[in-house]
């Protein structure tokens, strides 16, 4: 493979990349990634409705301010009309069902393979299962976001596609502040609240 084709290939995993944080985390969906976690591996906390009351209530927060974030994007930074930002957030809706399941999927697998590791496993066939379906739910993640972008480019000017993507790498520092912030509050909430516990334990 030539320079030229790596090149567009990292091209293109960038633009996808970008994309795809134009979608609500997994995590901050109705709901949250199965079994807790951030939306990804090495992430604690922020379980799924059989965890604390609170974390149902946070995610909420979180997904709000998220959306805001990406109505200010295509609104303000792109320069959007109500009526096109519109348009553009309904090309993201209709692939949003098939980006929560692939999302859900592919934190699964990832899951799957750490425990395999930390466990220190020698079960290759469970490995093989394991790496096979996150390596598929990544591609087709990265599939759809590129179905998504291309959608996008449809009804974008040029320059508001540079706008966009521009836009992105900014909304890409902010998100993970606020996911960083709210895994910080999640877990000193939880200190807080087993120091109570072992408090009135301990009387």
């Amino acid at each position: 493979m030539n320079n030229t084709m790596n090149n567009a290939m990292i091209r293109g995993s960038v633009v996808m990349a970008l994309v795809a944080l134009l979608a609500v985390p997994a995590f901050a969906q109705p709901g949250g990634p199965p079994h807790g976690g951030m939306g990804g591996p090495g992430h604690g906390g922020m379980r799924d409705g059989h965890g604390h009351p609170g974390a149902k209530q946070m995610r909420k927060r979180i997904r709000a301010r998220l959306l805001a974030l990406r109505s200010e994007l295509l609104r303000k930074d792109v320069g959007l009309t109500e009526t096109r930002a519109k348009k553009a957030e309904g090309v993201l809706a209709r692939f949003a069902k098939e980006r929560r399941t692939l999302q859900r999927s592919a934190h699964q697998h990832t899951k799957a393979v750490h425990l395999l590791v930390r466990s220190d496993s020698n079960d290759q066939a469970a490995y093989r299962q394991a790496v096979n379906g996150m390596i598929a739910a990544r591609e087709a993640l990265a599939s759809l976001h590129g179905r998504e972008f291309a959608a996008l480019r449809k009804i974008l000017k040029p320059k508001e596609q540079a706008l966009l993507l521009l836009g992105l790498h900014r909304l890409k520092r902010r998100s993970h502040r606020i996911m960083a912030k709210a895994r910080k509050a999640h877990m000193e909430k939880k200190a807080r609240r087993m120091l109570k516990q072992m408090n009135k334990g301990g009387r």
